[in-house]
């Protein structure tokens, strides 16, 4: 018996040396093959790879932006607003009781005081009607827009500081304006460097080429949801990478297994994929990979 890894130098000296014995090649050596002809195939997908973390980042700012505004303490300028809705806040909720009561249109709107085209919009709306005023005031910060969005992205997010490079800049504003934008930013998008220290949920971040094939590689079961989230949203995303992925996990189990039953079967399934390269090679020294997967050494 011998045991090598695949260079043709050791096949052509043990054939000379030793013409009788049988090759089994080196089960580590392989699996580490596998994985480089895997990672080459990742390394080709890096657009998809890129979209789909940017799409989960989105997913999970919007879920941080949505918890912080659920946990964070009600301002005077809430408790304000609150008390200015809740009337209209009752009789929307009025409202609702007349119509699952049966009312018509114009009676409701007698009962509420209200025009019957409020009344149909409001009947439209699943939850209680917002009542905001979406509008944009120009502010002495405007022509510095730009500035400090790409400051605020390179993770400056002390208001005093941009307030000092802005009049370094030459521009005329008060620091306490910039706070209050800073403030306003800060609660309007939150990312990765807003997290509060210590959080117990550990953020999911995006993936090299070496993570991804390691986590393609890898038992689901010891996933965790973000992995498992990026790995569905990769095989919608390249279907031929994970189809390879596939092909690779089956390759890697028949070895660890020891059984060779489906190896033919394989090397069919292998050549209409990327892996094609990679199982060509492997059949010019069939018998050794058979060794491989059926014997002890």
């Amino acid at each position: 018996m011998v045991a090598r890894d695949r260079a043709d130098v050791f096949a052509e000296g043990a054939r000379a040396v030793a013409p009788q014995a049988r090759h089994v090649l080196d089960r580590f050596h392989l699996l580490c093959n596998l994985s480089a002809a895997l990672r080459a195939i990742v390394s080709s997908h890096h657009a998809a790879i890129q979209t789909v973390g940017r799409t989960l980042l989105s997913q999970e700012a919007e879920a941080a932006r949505a918890r912080a505004a659920a946990t964070r303490a009600s301002t005077v300028a809430d408790e304000k607003r609150r008390t200015r809705h809740a009337p209209r806040q009752a009789r929307h909720a009025e409202l609702k009781r007349l119509a699952a009561a049966g009312a018509s249109v114009s009676g409701m709107a007698r009962a509420l005081g209200l025009d019957r085209k409020t009344v149909r919009v409001w009947l439209r709306r699943d939850g209680q009607p917002l009542w905001q005023r979406c509008r944009s005031v120009p502010t002495v910060l405007d022509p510095h827009h730009s500035y400090l969005e790409q400051r605020w992205r390179e993770g400056c997010r002390n208001a005093a500081e941009l307030a000092r490079e802005l009049i370094r800049r030459g521009a005329n504003v008060r620091p306490r304006v910039v706070r209050d934008r800073a403030m306003k930013r800060r609660r309007a998008s939150i990312d990765a460097l807003d997290a509060s220290p210590g959080s117990a949920t550990t953020r999911w971040r995006p993936l090299s080429i070496d993570r991804t094939t390691r986590l393609l590689q890898a038992d689901p079961s010891t996933l965790d949801d973000g992995d498992r989230r990026f790995l569905d949203g990769l095989r919608e995303e390249a279907p031929a990478l994970t189809d390879s992925a596939a092909l690779a996990a089956q390759f890697a189990n028949m070895l660890r297994r020891r059984s060779s039953k489906r190896l033919e079967a394989w090397f069919e399934a292998a050549a209409a994929t990327p892996l094609a390269k990679f199982a060509l090679g492997l059949r010019r020294d069939v018998e050794a990979v058979r060794g491989t997967a059926t014997m002890p050494w």
